[in-house]
């Protein structure tokens, strides 16, 4: 089982910047893919301003209809709305736009928001051709174009919240190599792309056509597996590796399975990790606290909901833990990075919030309090998709209600493996 993690690293040295891939990329192959929608239209088919303002109208009545902020005093609408209004002066003076120009005029209002949940997307994509190199080497430039200069006008419409600017700088590593969104950036990926890589032997530049999710050449194994274990009886340590909040079948037996393991080999100590968990369903918290040894816990602490318009505050939930028969009652540890988000997030807060065990690695890439919970529509002439969040979530420890998530050992996601062996080790608690 592969139990360290490969870095996305992001070094940025004076102008010069340099994109680790990285194995997390594997899993970014199929964060477009929607199914139940249209296709989009190509990303130059061009639209007159008339219908060009007709999607930029719908996508500002929906988010104005259903996110919270337009309810809860933040005053975000007001600047959503200013935006809006610039936006749609420059496009009712331009005469026909294509739909690149089209989205990046959302991307721009979404940005505003500072919500991660609320942005604006095109329904499928296309990938570098060859991982090979893509996934051990670091992007040095696309086309020519320095990585420092790509990743800055990407900070400016990529919707992230803003006391979290690291997550856009890792999440810029997975959209280079798809072909929308360099698009978006301004590469002419027509005849494909020229990726100036660093490698262990040195720079090479290699040329990449764009393909579907199913051709790309490269890819390790596949991608990652939803969930898997490591027991090591020696040290008394059990990791449980969550890719994905997915609470299915796989999980469950996958979950029993492993404290089977741990129960029957005297476990002293487990760790959830959630190092390139992008967030999913946040039941899957509850169905691994059944196998601890907590009397209760809450996920979440309030709970702003919008319903038309009307805000519904509701209060706290405190759940009762349906344990199992013999639950888990030693050391519990969460490994993060700065790519956990949204519910793998909540998961890692949830046990640092309710005092169930310690947080080892990076801060999550996401505030624990947070917008959530997305809808999602579609742009009636452009097939562009809006995600729109319609919760606010806040943190189960009221007392830090607004700050984010400080790991108890902070350490480089790379080494948290090894920090929580030292602890281990140390029988701390």
């Amino acid at each position: 089982m592969k139990i360290n993690r490969k870095k996305i690293l992001i070094p940025i040295i004076a102008a010069f910047a340099v994109i680790a891939i990285g194995a997390a990329v594997l899993s970014a192959v199929s964060l477009n893919a929607r199914k139940g929608f249209d296709d989009m239209l190509p990303m130059d088919s061009v639209l007159s301003a008339e219908r060009a303002l007709n999607d930029l109208d719908y996508i500002y009545r929906t988010i104005s209809e259903k996110h919270v902020c337009f309810l809860d005093g933040s005053g975000l609408d007001k600047s959503f709305t200013d935006e809006y209004n610039r936006q749609r002066s420059r496009i009712a003076g331009s005469g026909d736009i294509t739909i690149k120009e089209l989205w990046r005029s959302a991307a721009e209002m979404c940005h505003v928001l500072g919500d991660a949940h609320t942005l604006v997307t095109p329904t499928s994509d296309m990938y570098a051709e060859d991982f090979s190199l893509l996934k051990d080497g670091t992007v040095v430039s696309v086309d020519g174009v320095p990585c420092a200069e790509l990743l800055e006008d990407f900070r400016s419409f990529f919707s992230y919240e803003t006391q979290m600017d690291f997550y856009a700088d890792h999440m810029f590593g997975q959209v280079i190599i798809r072909k929308n969104y360099l698009e978006l950036l301004g590469i002419d990926t027509s005849d494909g792309a020229d990726y100036e890589i660093l490698t262990d032997s040195g720079t090479v530049t290699e040329h990449y056509e764009f393909v579907t999710a199913s051709e790309i050449r490269g890819r390790d194994n596949g991608g990652a597996e939803l969930c898997e274990y490591y027991i090591d009886k020696e040290s008394s340590i059990g990791i449980f590796t969550l890719n994905e909040c997915v609470l299915n079948d796989e999980y469950k037996k996958m979950l029993k399975s492993f404290f089977d393991e741990v129960r029957e080999n005297g476990i002293s100590a487990v760790a959830v990790d959630l190092r390139e968990n992008g967030g999913g369903n946040s039941l899957v918290i509850n169905e691994f606290f059944r196998y601890l040894d907590v009397e209760g816990y809450s996920v979440f602490g309030s709970t702003d909901v919008r319903i038309g318009n009307r805000l519904k505050s509701c209060e706290e939930e405190y759940e009762r833990n349906r344990r199992v028969k013999e639950p888990f009652g030693g050391e519990v540890y969460v490994l993060t990075s700065n790519l956990t988000f949204s519910s793998a997030m909540n998961f890692a807060v949830a046990v640092s919030d309710n005092g169930i065990g310690k947080v080892i690695g990076e801060m999550p890439g996401n505030m624990p309090t947070h917008y959530g919970d997305k809808l999602t529509f579609q742009c009636p002439d452009s097939g562009l998709l809006i995600s729109v969040s319609y919760k606010k979530f806040h943190r189960a420890d009221s007392a830090k209600d607004g700050l984010p998530l400080a790991p108890d050992i902070e350490v480089e996601a790379d080494g948290a493996v090894d920090a929580l062996y030292e602890i281990a080790a140390k029988g701390e608690k």
